[in-house]
């Protein structure tokens, strides 16, 4: 019944940081939203990041432009795209994460891989689903906010 519930808080997220498991330690919320088709988002990766950008593709079904469950290799985080930083620099910890939801793209940025999975993680509990995640005509909305974990 447990597993249940999780598993409804991971594909039906509220957006609120009250619903995050585990709550992070710092979050803000603003108006809008990011929209999410699995089969028409793109998520990209710089620096290394491709195993966990191809993780979170693959588990919400994301298109990596022409293969579903994959990620594309991008110079620099753009407009309209998930994408996943990995910074050996970053400011975030060994399994911390800093994570920006506007209305044109969603970036997540951490020091190792563990920090951009569990980035990934927290994007699933924030969807907002419309429609069943693991239908072709799936969609969501990620609220903005800018999270540090």
């Amino acid at each position: 019944m447990v597993f249940l519930a999780l598993l409804s808080v991971v594909f039906q997220g509220s957006g609120k940081v009250a619903d995050l498991i585990p709550k992070p330690v710092s979050a803000s919320f603003t108006p809008g939203g990011f929209p999410f088709r699995p089969y028409d988002s793109v998520v990209r990766f710089v620096g290394g990041a491709g195993s966990e950008a191809a993780l979170f593709a693959q588990e919400l079904g994301v298109d990596g432009q022409s293969s579903p469950g994959k990620a594309v290799k991008a110079v620099a985080p753009s407009f309209g795209t998930i994408t996943f930083v990995l910074d050996k620099k970053a400011d975030t910890g060994d399994e911390g994460y800093k994570l920006t939801v506007t209305g044109d793209r969603v970036m997540a940025v951490a020091k190792t891989g563990a920090g951009l999975f569990y980035a990934g993680q927290t994007l699933r509990q924030l969807a907002e689903w419309k429609i069943d995640p693991n239908t072709p005509d799936s969609s969501a909305t990620i609220p903005c906010c800018t999270i540090d974990d």
